[in-house]
């Protein structure tokens, strides 16, 4: 029995590895500028998303925008400061990201993660608008994450106000089927990766 134990483990773990992923939104062509944004549309990254942009961050120096830029150079934000949500029809690992308000000070996001219709994680998070806030969940067996900002004073010195959200390097674990992990197995798994890497 804990011999079986250890390998189902062992499989497990290479499959999320094998899954696991962080979205940049740095793939997607937002022209530079100032205040330069483009929707993020369905199917970006095997998600469907709604009320979400990708936000051009260097091209508004004073704003969240800018400083919530982990990697160059966009970030993602709910489109006017509306709740915003990305879900998938396969089930997922909501691992972390990094949260930065646009402009707000005390910024509150609710963070929803939901299988289905059932509420399966929630809290709210306070974040900073000159600093991003990496917020780690470890949340599974979700098809869909809801956000919904609110509060905060608008932080002296930017250029606009209202409870926008800025959002970067959004990491995402799959989780895959129980019998395909019964069935190719820890050297399958380990197989399966290693090509995937190499492509």
């Amino acid at each position: 029995m804990s011999i079986r134990i250890a390998v189902m483990g062992g499989a497990l773990l290479a499959a999320s590895t094998c899954f696991a992923g962080v979205i940049t939104f740095d793939d997607i062509s937002v022209p530079p500028g100032y205040d330069s944004y483009v929707p993020i549309l369905n199917g970006y990254q095997s998600f469907d998303w709604n009320n979400f942009g990708a936000f051009y961050g260097p091209g508004s120096p004073l704003s969240g925008y800018a400083a919530g830029v982990i990697s160059s150079p966009n970030v993602a934000f709910n489109l006017a400061a509306n709740p915003a949500s990305f879900s998938s029809d396969t089930q997922f690992t909501f691992t972390s990201t990094y949260f930065t308000a646009a402009w707000n000070d005390g910024l509150n996001i609710t963070i929803e993660g939901l299988d289905g219709a059932t509420v399966v994680d929630s809290t709210t998070i306070v974040v900073s608008a000159t600093v991003p806030t990496l917020a780690t969940f470890g949340w599974d067996g979700l098809t869909e994450v809801d956000f919904t900002s609110f509060g905060g004073t608008q932080h002296s010195g930017y250029t606009g106000h209202g409870t926008e959200f800025a959002l970067d390097n959004l990491t995402i674990n799959g989780t895959p089927e129980p019998s395909t992990v019964l069935l190719v197995g820890v050297s399958g798994l380990a197989l399966l990766c290693s090509r995937r890497f190499r492509r």
